[in-house]
């Protein structure tokens, strides 16, 4: 069964269920309960876990796979995984709601985020794939404070801890703030770039070229799981276009 095989790698690589959890991105109780068949990782999952081993999708699922296979490789370790996915993010605004939608290179929707207007501004956003799965929620919130409105955009995806993105005032100056499941953000004072990471390795790269609404672009890492990565993206694409010059 697949819940014995991935508890048999684990042990056969000295990895505690904690530390799985960890390279994955999930709870502890997450991993126990695919070990003990009560439940299953997604694909994305399964193939974070198959890279973590060193072998293919295929070898992870195989019951008969050789047991000397899939020890990690003698020498340095593997170049980090060079960016494999960029998207376009665009803010569209609707008669009665407000959008942001991720494109591919070919202008095909790949994931969208919806909200209906209201007088506080958009607030819940329910984030979709492009065949419809709901990939997860945005919760955008804004509290005035001497005259500064501090933004936070609060990020649910199934398998992960709560993340949320804030715009604060630190210093006198506008400053972007990234919270949970080990992501931090860099960003230019002129709110164009920004750069994501997750513990030391890179995670996504979000920038904003010219002044039209719609000119967000994000690059992904390879190995980022992409229900959370593009739920971050597009809570951080909310919170830069604030102060994009020309809104």
């Amino acid at each position: 069964m697949l819940g014995e095989r991935i508890a048999e790698l684990r042990r056969r690589h000295g990895l505690s269920q904690q530390e799985v959890a960890n390279l994955l991105g999930v709870t502890r109780q997450t991993v126990s309960n695919w070990e003990c068949g009560q439940g299953a990782p997604t694909i994305d999952k399964a193939m974070e876990l198959a890279h973590a081993y060193h072998m293919s999708l295929d070898e992870l699922v195989d019951p008969d796979f050789d047991a000397d296979a899939g020890q990690p490789p003698e020498g340095p370790a593997p170049e980090p995984a060079s960016p494999v996915a960029s998207l376009s993010l665009k803010l569209v605004d609707d008669a009665d709601s407000v959008r942001v939608v991720a494109c591919s290179a070919s202008s095909a929707v790949a994931y969208e985020a919806r909200a209906a207007k209201s007088p506080l501004g958009p607030r819940d956003f329910a984030v979709h794939d492009e065949s419809g799965r709901r990939v997860g929620s945005l919760a955008r919130r804004t509290t005035t404070f001497m005259g500064f409105d501090m933004t936070r955009v609060a990020i649910k995806v199934s398998g992960f801890d709560k993340v949320e993105v804030v715009r604060d005032m630190e210093q006198f100056a506008i400053a972007y703030r990234l919270d949970g499941e080990g992501l931090s953000l860099t960003s230019k004072s002129d709110a164009t770039t920004c750069d994501i990471s997750r513990g030391e390795s890179p995670f996504a790269s979000i920038d904003a070229a010219g002044t039209a609404r719609d000119g967000f672009a994000a690059t992904f890492a390879g190995d980022a799981p992409m229900d959370l990565a593009i739920c971050v993206a597009m809570a951080v694409t909310l919170l830069l276009a604030i102060d994009r010059p020309g809104l």
